[in-house]
């Protein structure tokens, strides 16, 4: 639910083409990592990891970046 208002959150902020594709694929790692956690599966669990880690070091970069324009 959280990260459903986060998404809808960065899409109401930002109109960016390149922000999209990164929130889709952030939300894919999100539901690896929970396949990966009720299978048991530690590979699907490791990847949704790293992908939901690395993603989300982008996305919050790029709100940096966007904020810093704005003000």
């Amino acid at each position: 639910m959280m990260t459903l208002l986060f998404l809808l959150m960065l899409d109401s902020l930002f109109v960016d083409d390149v922000l999209m594709p990164l929130m889709v694929i952030f939300v894919m790692g999100v539901i690896l990592t929970y396949l990966g956690y009720t299978r048991r599966s530690k590979l699907q669990l490791i990847f949704g990891l790293s992908t939901c880690a690395s993603l989300a070091s982008i996305l919050l970069y790029e709100t940096y970046l966007i904020a810093e324009e704005v003000s």
